[in-house]
């Protein structure tokens, strides 16, 4: 562990991905300013890894932007990831996604709040 990564431990993250449903419920995990996340099934590539068989290696990936208080989403799988209003995300697409907003895969099974620490 270098410098920078203790400097990033003691910060607090400015924004949050918490799995309000399926295998990780009630967890939650941090994401700083420009860090990709990535929720799969494979444990090389992905940071939130889900057993689901419906889950693709690296289904969606997700950044946080500071500036703009918001989060970018891209889908990268074949079965697809949605805002809570039903709507479907872009293949291979970033897709601006704002604070509060429920993302799903695996039709719903797995549910992720994306929120920020901005007022």
């Amino acid at each position: 562990m270098d410098g920078s990564d203790v400097d990033q431990m003691e910060k607090k993250a400015p924004a949050e991905i918490i799995c309000v449903g399926g295998e990780f419920e009630g967890f939650s995990f941090s994401i700083y300013a420009d860090e990709q996340i990535v929720i799969g099934r494979d444990p090389v590539t992905a940071n939130i890894v889900l057993a689901n068989p419906a889950v693709s290696r690296k289904h969606c990936v997700v950044r946080y932007f500071e500036p703009t208080n918001s989060f970018y989403v891209m889908d990268q799988s074949t079965q697809g990831t949605y805002k809570d209003s039903g709507e479907r995300l872009g293949k291979n697409r970033s897709e601006v996604v704002m604070p509060g907003t429920v993302i799903s895969i695996c039709d719903g099974e797995e549910r992720f709040l994306l929120t920020s620490n901005k007022s």
